[in-house]
């Protein structure tokens, strides 16, 4: 516990994810309340959207949405932004961002995060004068060595503010036994194999994620494909959402139906799994949500 703690107004990061609400939840019972902030890049699922309404129920506070404003549209963009947001279901900031770029996020132009998190987040933390800005986020030590190495507690000079980390140290079962304690259900995503939240999907998503977003959301799997197919004929080239699998002979990137395909097999893609990858997949065992007992037939 910060020992000054009064002397800050503390934004809390929220992403509807299992670790910024087990911070949350930490918090509370340490008797610090927040002011919750979700990033909104427009590109989340809709039950992340839904969630973050579940957990202004839960916790009895707004949640502050806040999103980068986006480029200005033209008349040559106007429409395809429209098309796709209509396609997507909601205004969305990484779609403005792409028609106005004509590319996707990328290895090497990775600008999404710095674009549509960082810059709104900043923003906000600057706006903030009533008392002294603290950002305090849900990363946690066991997610990498990268997050391990980060201080509990520091001055950020990317922020201009302190940042704290209370999570830190907690291991993928605290955060499960707080969720547990607390009575609070994790966002369904998580109990049908996602391991994270965020943009929906990242331009780096595991196999698991995939595999969730061709079961349950073809909509975006549609919205993807369409993007996609409009890019490539925009550039005279093949162009693909995903990072993680390229063609071996020109090194372009696949696409959607091609990335989904691979999703479902094991083996270095030679062997499918379609029914197998589901079962594996069942987030709720691991937050032992599921009746995994035998069941019987017997009348």
């Amino acid at each position: 516990m910060i020992e000054d703690i009064e002397k800050y107004h503390v934004a809390g990061s929220i992403s509807g994810g299992k670790d910024s609400c087990a911070m949350w939840l930490h918090l509370r019972e340490m008797g610090v309340e927040i002011d919750p902030v979700f990033m909104d890049t427009g590109w989340e699922s809709d039950a992340t959207y839904i969630y973050l309404d579940r957990l202004e129920d839960y916790f009895g506070t707004e949640i502050k949405r806040i999103s980068d404003p986006g480029p200005a549209l033209t008349e040559e963009t106007a429409p395809v932004v429209e098309r796709f947001e209509k396609m997507v279901g909601r205004r969305s900031s990484m779609v403005r961002w792409i028609v106005h770029k004509g590319t996707f996020p990328s290895r090497g132009r990775r600008w999404c995060t710095q674009q549509l998190k960082i810059a709104p987040m900043k923003l906000y933390l600057d706006s903030i004068e009533d008392a002294e800005p603290l950002n305090a986020v849900g990363i946690r030590a066991e997610e990498s060595v990268k997050r391990a190495a980060l201080p509990v507690f520091e001055y950020s000079e990317k922020w201009k503010c302190d940042v704290w980390r209370p999570v830190h140290g907690f291991t993928f079962a605290d955060v499960v036994d707080i969720h547990s304690r607390h009575g609070l259900e994790p966002c369904d995503l998580y109990l049908d194999g996602a391991k994270r939240l965020g943009c929906w999907p990242c331009i780096y998503a595991c196999k698991s994620e995939l595999r969730t977003i061709g079961r349950r959301d073809q909509k975006r799997v549609a919205t993807l494909r369409a993007m996609e197919e409009w890019l490539t004929e925009k550039k005279n080239a093949k162009r693909g959402w995903f990072q993680n699998r390229r063609d071996q002979t020109d090194g372009t990137p696949w696409h959607i139906d091609e990335v989904l395909t691979w999703a479902n097999t094991s083996r270095g893609g030679r062997q499918p799994e379609l029914f197998t990858a589901h079962k594996r997949d069942r987030g709720c065992m691991d937050w032992g949500l599921c009746d995994t007992g035998g069941g019987s037939d017997e009348a």
